[in-house]
């Protein structure tokens, strides 16, 4: 790379990019993939950063208004907590992650605060995270478009993740502090709050228990991830290094989408690494960061209840009334904009939602790969493994994305191609569009998937190697 260009294409040895952390016995920071100058995962990780942060800086019409109808469910369920008789209590713990420590807005007041897990003054407090919850969501809820309201469409899209999180009692995000007792009446919280929202009382919570459960059961971690629990492992670390975007890849994203360190841009956070069982990242050249993820499952039936679609509809799988390609859009994006998961973690979730459920060429899959690698991977990454999940995923993206995304990540690429080939004009000639690359990178596999994208467009994915199934 010429020196010239170092500023303006921060591709390769970025020092934007946090290294990857100590192994942990035969687990691995799924980061060092990223690690050496050619590698293909970084381009992929890179290029489906790109894409989600486009995506959250400059969303379509239907993505906005999707999101401004999430952030006025969320005013409204803050207004319900308010009202309740333990509101300060419920409003702080609704904060614990997304102002906590680990959280997207991280606020010292509220760290300080919680620390010794009692608060002085909960009033005072509840009122502090109110106020600094509605400076977000007041802003996506009124429909503003531009890139100023990335950082406030993350964060609530990331309060969608924590209540479906603790509806559905999985525990799944780390640096959540609260207690037991908040937790119990959160849920029953925000279930007597979706039955208001169809005229019915509090006697009726178990249908929003079962819907919850109906929703993990269809796309939760045992589903998509069922050897998740054997293949990641949670460290702890004295230090907690800030990341954005997958394998920190969102800096250089920002810089080239023009965003860098501007307002609104995704901050870094801090959460603790997962370590992967390396086999499972050697074998795997898409990207991969805290495994296969029950969080598009978890935001998706939170935002299709504040959407109205119905507590019997919330997560079902399927394109019928309510469905909405915009909100699957979105969970993808901000999962991946900010690096929690991979377009390859969040891709059998996301399908499912769609009603197209891999499972059926799953099965042939996972046998095919047995074979050649002598590993089962009885998910989403035998199928999608080499440039799939990060080719999906983004045509996904893009058409969430306005015109004025689709252009600026359109440049990106091009900056991108063009240090591909200063770097690479010694080899064969070949095509080096990010874009065409992934597609003709997508494995073995005729994959009989269909993303709705719109209510008469679909992406279809279809690998162009040997095998048909």
């Amino acid at each position: 790379m010429k020196d010239d260009k170092s500023e303006i294409l921060p591709t390769r040895r970025s020092p934007r990019r946090s290294p990857p952390r100590e192994p942990s016995g035969e687990h691995v920071d799924p980061s060092i993939s990223s690690v050496e100058d050619d590698s293909e995962t970084l381009t992929l990780a890179l290029n489906q950063t790109i894409s989600a942060r486009a995506c959250l800086y400059w969303p379509s019409e239907p993505l906005i208004n999707e999101l401004s109808i999430a952030a006025g469910g969320l005013i409204g369920y803050l207004d319900f907590l308010e009202n309740q008789k333990d509101g300060n209590e419920l409003i702080i713990g609704l904060c614990a992650r997304v102002l906590g420590p680990e959280g997207l807005d991280p606020q010292e007041l509220f760290i300080e605060a919680t620390k010794k897990g009692s608060v002085d003054n909960p009033e005072e407090l509840a009122k502090f995270c109110r106020e600094t919850l509605e400076r977000h969501l007041s802003s996506v809820q009124k429909s503003v478009e531009g890139p100023e309201l990335g950082h406030s469409r993350a964060v609530t899209i990331a309060l969608l993740g924590d209540i479906g999180a603790f509806m559905t009692a999985t525990g799944a995000t780390t640096g959540t502090v609260r207690d037991e007792k908040v937790s119990r009446r959160l849920k029953e919280s925000f279930s007597d709050y979706a039955l208001k929202l169809e005229g019915k009382t509090s006697e009726f919570r178990d249908l929003v228990d079962e819907s919850a459960q109906r929703g993990r059961k269809l796309g939760g971690g045992g589903v998509i991830g069922p050897t998740k629990s054997k293949e990641r492992k949670r460290v702890e670390e004295e230090e907690l290094i800030p990341r954005t975007g997958i394998h920190d890849c969102g800096k250089d994203a920002d810089e080239l989408l023009g965003r860098f360190e501007k307002e609104g841009h995704l901050v870094p956070t801090k959460w603790a690494t997962a370590r992967l069982h390396e086999k499972r990242v050697e074998l795997t050249e898409e990207p991969l960061a805290g495994h296969m993820s029950a969080s598009p499952s978890e935001i998706l039936w939170t935002w299709d209840i504040l959407a109205g679609r119905g507590i019997d509809k919330a997560y079902v799988g399927g394109t019928g009334p309510g469905y909405s390609a915009a909100r699957a859009a979105g969970a993808c994006a901000f999962l991946v904009g900010c690096g929690y998961h991979s377009a390859l973690e969040v891709v059998h979730g996301t399908l499912i939602y769609g009603g197209q459920d891999p499972k059926e060429v799953l099965v042939e899959a996972v046998e095919q790969r047995l074979k050649e690698t002598g590993v089962e991977i009885p998910d989403a990454g035998a199928l999608f493994y080499s440039g799939a999940a990060t080719s999906l995923v983004g045509e996904f993206l893009d058409d969430m994305t306005s015109e004025v995304g689709r252009e600026a990540k359109s440049n990106a690429e091009e900056t991108l191609e063009e240090d591909t080939l200063e770097e690479d004009s010694v080899e064969e000639e070949q095509s080096y569009s990010l874009l065409n690359s992934l597609k003709s990178n997508l494995g073995k596999f005729a994959v009989g998937v269909l993303f709705v994208v719109a209510a008469t467009a679909t992406v279809v994915i279809a690998t162009q190697n040997n095998k048909t199934l």
